[in-house]
């Protein structure tokens, strides 16, 4: 590939994140042609601040509480022909962070998935896995902004073993997390979910409805606590017997289970008209 076509174009959104911004921003600007921050609303801390220090490409949008809503704009505004998403609190090590414009010159891979092991405000918990999609040719990438949601590819894809330290400064596998963050997490989604499709923000997206997935979910969302347990029961006879699993399979059905009840309520203030009272 011609060198000047390979540029590497870096999307974050951001909202109160100054504790661990810069560390972030340290890790890629290196190796980004371009950071393209879009800001959550209006920071209440430091945040753009330390951003202007390394960007001008800075955009404030209406605060929303998730970032999949700004992620289209975001790779809208990109104008590398590959993009990396990260978030405020991941980072890559320098001697990683080295490794991907050997990526992104590989014509034959479209898409790149990096190791993203789970972190308890500690340590981290798993060694190999899960991984998540990070990295994207962006002619060839497409998204859906509902939450949860993630990059995609027309193309090929592939897993590779780079790190994307994530390191939030909390635990997201304890009930104090859950209960302050991931509630309001799943009361959020299930308005996402239930919006008209033509109303999500899109890029790159070639299709008419929301994904098969989400058109089960939809419908019958109050099943999905219950698909969440048969996974974990399935997991675990697999040979996945231990307390993280165990831990991380509790959480996902909790959530799932919560993300369910707040469906049904969405549903019954549209039958009944309710949200115009709000």
């Amino acid at each position: 590939m011609d060198e000047k076509f390979n540029k590497l174009s870096v999307c974050i959104i951001v909202y109160n994140e100054d504790r661990v911004i810069e560390h972030c921003l340290e890790s890629v600007k290196n190796i980004a042609n371009e950071i393209i921050i879009v800001l959550d609303g209006k920071s209440i801390d430091k945040t753009e601040q330390i951003c202007r220090k390394y960007t001008d490409k800075i955009f404030e949008k209406k605060h929303c509480g998730f970032s999949e809503v700004h992620l289209p704009f975001a790779f809208q505004k990109a104008k590398g022909n590959w993009i990396l998403k990260i978030d405020a609190d991941e980072f890559l090590l320098p001697q990683h962070a080295s490794k991907i414009n050997s990526l992104i010159k590989n014509e034959d891979v479209d898409g790149y998935f990096f190791l993203w092991r789970l972190w308890n405000g500690r340590i981290y918990i798993t060694k190999n896995k899960p991984y998540k999609p990070v990295l994207f040719r962006k002619s060839k990438m497409f998204f859906l902004g509902v939450t949860h949601g993630i990059m995609q590819t027309y193309g090929k894809t592939k897993n590779v073993c780079i790190p994307l330290e994530h390191q939030p400064l909390y635990n997201n596998w304890c009930y104090g997390n859950f209960r302050s963050k991931q509630l309001k997490r799943a009361k959020a989604h299930a308005k996402c979910l239930l919006k008209n499709f033509y109303d999500v923000p899109k890029f790159n997206y070639n299709y008419h409805n929301y994904p098969f997935p989400i058109r089960i979910r939809r419908k019958l969302f109050f099943l999905f606590p219950l698909f969440t347990i048969y996974k974990a029961i399935v997991n675990f006879i697999k040979g996945e017997k231990s307390i993280v699993a165990a831990k991380v399979s509790l959480w996902t059905g909790l959530y799932e289970f919560y993300l369910g009840y707040f469906m049904c309520l969405e549903k019954i203030k549209l039958l009944f008209n309710l949200n115009k009272f709000q």
